[in-house]
């Protein structure tokens, strides 16, 4: 997991590349965690000192916003593993097509040629 996060992260902006599943996902599941962590213990932090929780709140949009761009950059590429073209990441605003768009991240990569 230590090593798809560490992916995640150096190939922020790389765009037409490829990621595995398990890259996708276990970069995936790492941010997660972080998120879960972050709202915790920023709850706690509002709940002991209103300026502890600005600060935890801050750092939590922080983080929010800095895995923007290498969270579209992991999807592109694993698209581009699965054999579609990097536009079809815009089907998650068709209704409904977010679920396709699941379906197609699950898919197995391509053979390489």
């Amino acid at each position: 997991m230590i090593d798809a996060y560490k992916h995640f992260w150096t190939k922020a902006f790389d765009f037409k590349g490829v990621s595995t599943r398990s890259q996708f996902w276990w970069s995936y599941l790492a941010t997660t965690i972080i998120y879960i962590f972050l709202s915790i213990i920023t709850g706690i932090g509002v709940g002991l000192n209103d300026s502890l929780g600005k600060l935890l709140g801050l750092i939590f949009i922080l983080f929010g916003l800095g895995v923007i761009i290498p969270s579209i950059s992991i999807c592109i590429r694993r698209t581009n593993d699965a054999g579609k073209a990097w536009p079809w990441i815009f089907i998650n605003l068709v209704p409904l097509g977010g679920i396709y768009y699941i379906v197609l991240l699950c898919q197995p990569s391509l053979p390489v040629a």
